[in-house]
């Protein structure tokens, strides 16, 4: 959820039981496919932000290759070791048990779908300069748009079919270290807001220790912002533009189509950007105690802060408010926040429903880690004192 680039759609699948979160997925106004009953073929070859499924269509389905991997969530009305572990083994990210708060799946589900920049897992840069990518014996220019782990995006005035394999070369302008190639294959290729020039989507092969190092030294380069651009470099892009215009001549209604095209699609991101906006209040907590929880690392708050979070429990409609500050932060392991004056009810509501947290995240060679789906309230930031 970020203007980077649009949201794939999301599917449903299930035979009947899960209608409540079909009402909460349109509710959200989020582009979704549902199936009752198994997936199509089709579904296993289309490229999917988030899935949401019962346990036994979630276990039958298989995305197959594609140019990224959703977020899988399996919804149990009956909850037993033996189908969690089918789950861990089927590589599922998230378990959500019934009994589950609305409020609390519907941040789950607006968490999941955000790609802010906390979502270091999967964190896509905007570059916005020159490369070249290689189709067989055929060298390319393009702009590269964005750049993750796991893929890219290409702007290019020369077409390029979906599975065709393509190899990016990362000039030693760009690069953090020195130049590289990355091999991969294109996943989808669309026409783009801009005259004669595709957007293409590329998934990235299995990538060797050398490789994988570069690629994350330059995305960690970009990370606070896109290139700068190199003297001349506008002029170059324009100038690939306006060759598109003369290499494939738009139809003489594609204005009109543009237009038809453009107001819903508009409308839509607006409501994407709102959602986003929700969105990156969301925590999520994890070794959850009376004393405080971890979270992720969030770019917004720091150690010192002081938060009010309400935490969305069943059997309460109301949100259970909590004082928290941040104590300890780590890259890698997220925050630390350490509960504050909380009163005795609150004490013994948080201690009882600790025992029980509907939602779990889904751990590899490992026990399942229960999470606490959170919403910031209000944030006070630590001003640093003068010295």
């Amino acid at each position: 959820m970020s203007n980077e680039s649009p949201l794939l759609p999301s599917l449903l699948l299930h035979d009947g039981e899960l209608s409540d979160v079909s009402e909460l997925l349109s509710h959200l106004g989020l582009n979704f496919v549902e199936r009752c009953g198994c997936a199509s073929p089709d579904d296993e070859t289309t490229e999917w932000e988030l899935v949401i499924s019962t346990p036994k269509r979630l276990l039958e389905f298989d995305p197959g290759p594609s140019g990224s991997t959703p977020v899988r969530i399996a919804v149990l009305d009956k909850d037993s070791k033996t189908l969690r572990a089918m789950l861990q083994r089927a590589g599922i990210d998230l378990v959500v048990r019934r009994p589950v708060h609305p409020a609390a799946l519907r941040l789950l589900i607006l968490h999941s779908l955000y790609r802010g920049p906390e979502k270091r897992r999967t964190l896509r840069v905007s570059i916005g300069a020159r490369v070249k990518f290689r189709t067989g014996l055929r060298s390319r220019e393009a702009v590269l748009a964005d750049l993750s782990t796991t893929g890219c995006r290409l702007l290019s005035a020369h077409a390029v079919a979906a599975q065709r394999a393509v190899k990016i070369q990362i000039p030693h302008e760009i690069a953090a270290a020195k130049a590289f190639s990355i091999p991969g294959k294109v996943v989808r290729s669309a026409e783009s807001e801009f005259p004669g020039i595709d957007t293409l989507a590329v998934s990235f092969d299995p990538l060797k220790p050398k490789q994988a190092d570069w690629l994350l030294r330059t995305i960690a380069s970009y990370s606070n912002g896109p290139a700068t651009l190199a003297n001349g470099d506008t002029a170059a892009r324009l100038t690939l533009r306006e060759a598109a215009r003369h290499e494939r001549p738009t139809a003489p209604d594609s204005d009109t189509k543009a237009e038809r095209r453009a107001a819903p699609r508009h409308a839509y991101e607006e409501r994407i950007v709102a959602l986003g906006v929700e969105a990156a209040r969301v925590l999520l907590g994890r070794d959850i105690s009376l004393g405080g929880m971890r979270v992720d690392s969030h770019p917004d708050i720091a150690i010192g802060d002081e938060l009010r979070i309400g935490l969305h429990m069943r059997g309460r409609d109301e949100p259970l408010v909590v004082n928290a500050r941040v104590m300890r932060d780590d890259p890698t392991r997220g925050s630390v926040l350490q509960f504050f004056e909380l009163d005795a009810d609150v004490q013994d509501y948080l201690g009882q429903i600790i025992r029980f947290l509907p939602t779990l995240e889904v751990q590899d060679g490992g026990d399942d880690t229960g999470i606490l789906v959170c919403e910031i309230l209000d944030h006070q930031t630590q001003l640093p004192t003068a010295t």
